[in-house]
């Protein structure tokens, strides 16, 4: 197999951010905030919300597929090695949790992002619907953004240590985004965490060379926060 293969075109890989940073993150929710002054509500969740999800979600993997088709090719190749590493990677996560968590408290005392505070409050109104947009949508999506188009963009013109800080920087910014939108800047310091988690997706995906593997790890970790 072609090593060009891993790497989506480049086209798609613009199409795939701006449709997740621009679409999803600024011109869809307004259209939900629309929507949702309509009425269209069922069982505390806004349909339109579900909507746009199904949408970024349907689109960002055609536009994907190829991409996501050989990552499959290169797990299941090297299945025992892979998952194994998945495993390993994944306590290595907990770890860094646990650990960034605890002196996060001792420096700020706060417990928690507010990223976190939302997953868990919504958790609360509508467990299925959190479960599908944590373990599903933001694992599928943020990979194909973030590993599958941003790295493989940067990748192509820098070093790939390099490549792998900007973007598990960014990966760390946007977990924090909506907490310093309100003020709250000290949430600011989760940065490091999330970034550290991104880093961490980041390896697997490169290790491997498989894109499914990272998506595997995203979707194990963020599972496994939802039954903490």
């Amino acid at each position: 197999m072609n090593r060009d293969e891993n790497r989506l075109p480049v086209l798609n890989s613009i199409i795939i951010i701006l449709h997740y940073a621009i679409g999803y993150t600024f011109l869809y929710p307004r259209l939900i905030s629309y929507l949702y002054g309509k009425g269209f509500i069922v069982r505390g969740t806004n349909i339109a919300e579900i909507a746009v999800y199904l949408f970024v979600l349907v689109t960002t993997v055609l536009l994907s597929w190829p991409f996501i088709r050989y990552g499959w090719k290169k797990y299941v190749e090297k299945f025992p090695q892979n998952t194994k590493l998945i495993g390993m990677m994944q306590l290595a996560m907990m770890g860094c949790v646990l650990m960034m968590g605890a002196a996060i408290y001792l420096l700020t005392d706060m417990e928690t992002s507010f990223n976190q505070q939302v997953i868990d409050e919504a958790r609360k109104i509508n467990l299925p619907y959190v479960a599908f947009a944590s373990v599903v949508f933001a694992p599928l999506v943020e990979e194909m953004v973030f590993r599958g188009s941003i790295y493989n963009l940067l990748n192509r013109y820098l070093k790939k240590g390099t490549a792998m800080f900007i973007t598990s920087l960014l990966f760390g910014l946007l977990h924090v985004f909506d907490g310093a939108l309100i003020n709250n800047y000290v949430e600011v310091v989760f940065v490091f965490m999330y970034g550290a988690l991104g880093y961490m997706l980041n390896y697997t995906y490169a290790k491997t060379d498989s894109i499914v593997c990272s998506v595997l790890l995203h979707m194990l970790n963020n599972a496994l926060s939802l039954l903490r």
